[in-house]
C-alpha cells in the first residue's frame, strides 16, 4: 500500500510539473510560470505582463524582461481607462502608463 501512495505521489508530483510553462526572459534566462496574463498594450509594442503575480515588461526588441534588481515594489492599476504601472525605487517612483488609445509613455517622480 505504500509504494502505491508513493508511486501515485510522485506520479501527482510530475504531472504538476508537465502542467508549468515557460518562456524565456530578455537575459537569456528562463521563466517557468503557472499564469501569465497580458495586462496591456502599446502601439509601438510595449507590453505589461502579470506571471505568476509579479510584473514584468516587454516592447518590441524582446519579448519579457523584469524591473530591475533594485525595485522595492510595483503596483498597477486603471486610472480613468488608462493602465498604469508604478514602479517604485529606493528614491523614485517611474509611472508606465498605457493610454486608452495604444500610446505609451512614462512619468518620473523623485523623492
Amino acid at each position: 500500500m505504500k509504494k502505491i501512495l508513493s508511486t501515485l505521489a510522485l506520479i501527482g508530483l510530475f504531472s504538476v510539473g508537465c502542467n508549468q510553462k515557460s518562456v524565456q526572459l530578455c537575459d537569456g534566462r528562463k521563466l517557468n510560470y503557472d499564469s501569465l496574463e497580458v495586462l496591456a498594450k502599446g502601439n509601438e509594442g510595449q507590453k505589461l505582463f502579470k506571471v505568476d503575480g509579479k510584473f514584468y515588461m516587454g516592447d518590441s526588441s524582446c519579448d519579457i524582461i523584469g524591473l530591475g534588481d533594485n525595485v522595492i515594489s510595483a503596483s498597477y492599476g486603471i486610472e480613468e481607462g488608462r493602465k498604469i504601472l508604478t514602479v517604485y525605487y529606493e528614491r523614485d517612483e517611474v509611472r508606465h502608463i498605457w493610454e486608452r488609445d495604444g500610446s505609451f509613455h512614462k512619468e518620473y517622480l523623485i523623492k
